[in-house]
């Protein structure tokens, strides 16, 4: 309780830093203005490149504290500065929860101790922690993938159908909050290929594969449903997306070749 507390503090301490400016191109760009920008449409967010399940988040959020579209499309426009903190917490408090279920997971899978230690890396490593303080979704897809590790280690140590369940609706989840956050199916491969191991495991994992696929399908489908409603402009996002990790743009750390 206290790490996370302080984990907690860690990442709303100067989530003010240069308001009412957004600094980073990313943050004031994509999701949160996306997410006021549902309120002049649908819910289809009309922009797959990035996945819309944090911007989703983020319009309830502002819904719930600003009292809807005319509080927030008011408060952005003269001084953002509110808009802005309200979304960097939402991002605080996903990064926390992401901590404590890493926490679930390591002493899953080993011990308190080890899930303690592991969480207590994740509070104060810096990336997470500097992430935390923008209202971005590299952050928020921590949690989901917390979530998935926590389902993944009950599958190692005992396979149950809720392991399995839990591992699959976390990738989903992730899956639609950042695209990349898909990659923790290996891990859940991995996981099942031991239960396979076992005597007896075979049916158990992949009975448990299966429904962990179908969970982790309907879970994305929930959290981003115009990428079935709308598939054309879902594509079309991630063709965009893979392109550009794949061209020269100079953008600062990336190779210059595709991701």
């Amino acid at each position: 309780g206290l790490l996370l507390l302080g984990t907690l503090l860690l990442r709303m301490w100067g989530s003010d830093h240069g308001l009412p400016y957004a600094y980073n191109s990313d943050e004031k760009a994509h999701l949160a203005p996306r997410a006021i920008g549902i309120y002049g449409h649908e819910w289809n967010p009309d922009y797959f490149v990035n996945p819309p399940a944090y911007t989703y988040l983020l319009h309830i959020v502002f819904t719930v504290w600003f009292g809807g579209r005319e509080g927030v499309s008011r408060l952005f426009a003269t001084d953002p500065s509110e808009v802005w903190v309200v979304a960097r917490t939402v991002t605080a408090v996903l990064g926390t929860m992401s901590v404590g279920l890493l926490y679930l997971a390591g002493a899953k899978l080993f011990d308190r101790r080890v899930g303690l230690l592991g969480a207590a890396v994740m509070s104060v490593a810096f990336l997470p922690v500097f992430y935390s303080h923008l209202a971005l979704n590299d952050v928020p897809m921590l949690a989901p993938i917390g979530l998935s590790l926590w389902g993944i280690a009950g599958v190692v140590r005992t396979g149950r159908t809720r392991d399995f369940v839990l591992a699959g609706v976390g990738r989903g989840l992730a899956g639609a909050t950042k695209y990349t956050a898909g990659i923790v199916l290996l891990p859940l491969l991995a996981a099942a290929a031991v239960q396979f191991a076992a005597p007896g495991g075979r049916g158990l994992a992949i009975r448990g594969l299966v429904l962990s696929g179908v969970c982790a399908i309907a879970a994305f489908v929930i959290a981003n449903p115009y990428a079935v409603l709308d598939f054309p402009a879902f594509w079309d996002g991630i063709t965009h997306q893979s392109s550009a990790a794949g061209e020269d743009q100079g953008k600062l750390g990336l190779v210059q070749d595709n991701g």
